[in-house]
């Protein structure tokens, strides 16, 4: 049966390898037929996915490579603004601003 090993140390793994070892010593020195383990020896395990959750890994992959900030936006506002050519919407930072403030109190309640 495989061994968790993710989030843990490696002085937590050396631990778990050296109870593993004391473990197989005792059971060494039992008397055949007794066991404390409700599995049979040549038992195996198997994981399956669901479909979702396969979808999911897909799209996390494709997330993984799509960059967090639109770099040509960035720029193209960027020149605007050391032009003086970027205009403000008012009415469309007034919505954002609305749509904020609502998303903001529905989350309070």
């Amino acid at each position: 049966m495989p061994i968790d090993i993710i989030g843990k140390s490696a002085a937590q793994l050396s631990d778990t390898s050296a109870r593993s070892k004391t473990q197989q010593a005792d059971d060494a020195t039992k008397p055949a037929g007794r066991s404390d383990n409700s599995a049979p020896a040549d038992s195996t395990d198997t994981v399956s996915l669901t479909r979702t959750a396969t979808t999911l890994q897909q799209m996390e992959r494709h997330l993984e490579s799509v960059p967090v900030v639109d770099l040509k936006h960035v720029r193209e506002v960027r020149d605007q603004l050391e032009h003086g050519t970027f205009k403000i919407n008012p009415a469309r930072v007034a919505i954002k601003l609305l749509n904020l403030e609502f998303g903001l109190n529905l989350q309070a309640a």
